[in-house]
Order: structure tokens, then sequence, then C-alpha cells
């Protein structure tokens, strides 16, 4: 029977350690695996009483809550703002997707600074005027006074709107300045002005309509003074010799650029001067 009974104590002793040891190893896993899903850094926790730690945290909404009414309610921290990004459409952006368009006073700006650049390139010296206020209908929008053209002095200067200096200014480079070379020996040292802007009627005649100087689209030419010291005129020639040669050149390359063209023989009012202008007509009209 002693036999018997020790027999049954051993069992039961090896299914306890059996136990003990299968309840080790699922402990042991089970620790390991909630020791796996750990964070490495777990975070710090956080104070019961913030104001214990000189740091408080205000409760949202009460900023003045104070340690006698209870003292601050911990609540979770507000989001961070984010900029707020504005984008303001219009449908100049569609454009260019680089740059909105000009605005109108832009263009019209670039647009004038065009015309002065043109001037710049040609070598003209001159002062923007603007807008010309003259009696009745006579005026001037975008007026300049050129005082030189290239190495040619104006004398006096000339007060015309900004295409009709432009176009005697390339006339003076293509045409004017190649023949005096040719046939005068010389280029142009001073341009006599006859007349630039002036408000009357054409040739000065009563009841007569107003001529293209009282809008700033003529120029008359009367002589040159020449780099050697030579002085030329204009006057009733044959086309012969030098200096009829080089009136007669000059007069016919200004048909075309010119719309109206004027000198000596065309009628008793412009025998000592070349009259130049940008009329607004279909046609050219050179006498």
């Amino acid at each position: 029977m002693i036999q018997t009974y020790t027999s049954s104590l051993a069992r039961r002793s090896r299914t306890l350690f059996a136990a003990i040891i299968a309840c080790s190893v699922i402990v042991g896993i089970d620790g390991a695996a909630a020791q796996s899903s750990a964070p490495l850094y777990p975070p710090l926790p956080i104070p019961l009483n913030p104001l214990s730690q000189g740091n408080p945290v205000p409760v949202l909404g009460s900023p003045h809550t104070s340690a006698r009414a209870g003292g601050p309610r911990f609540l979770a921290p507000a989001p961070v703002p984010r900029p707020r990004l504005e984008t303001r459409w219009s449908p100049s952006s569609l454009l260019s997707p680089f740059a909105p368009a000009a605005p109108a006073a832009t263009i019209v700006g670039a647009a004038a600074g065009s015309c002065a650049a043109q001037l710049a390139s040609l070598g003209v010296v001159f002062q923007r005027i603007g807008s010309v206020q003259g009696a009745g209908r006579c005026g001037i929008d975008d007026a300049v006074r050129v005082s030189q053209i290239g190495g040619a002095r104006l004398e006096p200067s000339a007060t015309i709107n900004c295409p009709t200096a432009v176009a005697f200014a390339r006339f003076m480079r293509e045409q004017i300045t190649p023949a005096a070379r040719q046939h005068l020996r010389a280029q142009p040292q001073t341009v006599h002005v006859a007349a630039s802007y002036v408000c009357r009627t054409r040739n000065h005649q009563p009841g007569a309509r107003l001529s293209e100087h009282s809008f700033g689209r003529a120029i008359d030419v009367r002589a040159l003074t020449l780099a050697n010291g030579q002085h030329w005129h204009v006057a009733p020639r044959n086309g012969r010799g030098a200096e009829g040669r080089f009136q007669r050149q000059v007069r016919q390359a200004a048909c075309g650029p010119f719309k109206t063209v004027l000198g000596p023989g065309s009628d008793g009012f412009h025998s000592d001067h070349l009259h130049f202008d940008l009329a607004q007509r279909s046609s050219t009209y050179c006498r």
C-alpha cells in the first residue's frame, strides 16, 4: 500500500510540474508578444495637474480659469492652424501660365514706349511732351520735341507727334544723309526747320481746312548745313548740278514714306521749303 501511495504521489508531482512548466511557457510567449508590440519610446506620462510643473495648460474656451475655480482642466492640445492659401482666379490668368496679362493702362504705356524706343534706336534726341492742347481741333496726342537726329541738329527743334518723328528720322537716315554724301560730298550737320506744329489753316488761307501742322503730323525743311560748311537750301531747280540732283532725289524718295510731299513748283506757297506730312489719306499726294 505504501508503494502504491508513493507511485500516485509521484505521478501527481510530475503532472503538477508539467502544468507549471506549461504556464511559464505561455506567460513567456505572451510577454514577448506584448513587448514586441510596445513602442520603442513610450510617451511621457501626462501630469494630472499641469500647474504643479510650472507649465499651465489653459482650458479651451476659458483662458482665464484659475486654481480657485478648481484649477484648469486638462484638454487635448488644440490643433495647430494651417496657413491659409488663397488662390485668386481671374480670366486673365488663363492667357499665360507664367504671368497675368498686363492691365489696359500698362498696354497703353507699352505702345507709347515702343514709339519712343524706335526714336532712340534711330539716334534721335527728343523730349516727350505728351498731350498738346490747341485752339479748336488743334492739338497733338503724343507729342515729342526733336532736337537732333543722328549727328544732325534740328534748328529750331521740331514739335511733332511721335509717328511723324519716327518717319522723318528714318527718312533722314535712309534717304537724306546718303543722298547728301553722294551729291554734296558731306553729311548734314544742321537741318533748318521752316515749320512743325502750329495751329493754322492750309497755306494760312482764311476759311481753308486746317493744315496737318495743326495736328503735329507735318514738318517743313528749308535748308541744310553740311559738315564741310557748305549750305544747301530749297529753291526752284531744274534738277541739274549736284544741288539740283540732290533736291530731286530727296523729293522723289519722300513720296511713299509720307502721305503728302510739296515743294517748289507745287504752288506759290512752297517755293522755298519741302513739306512732308502724314495726312490721314488713302493715297499719297506728291507735287
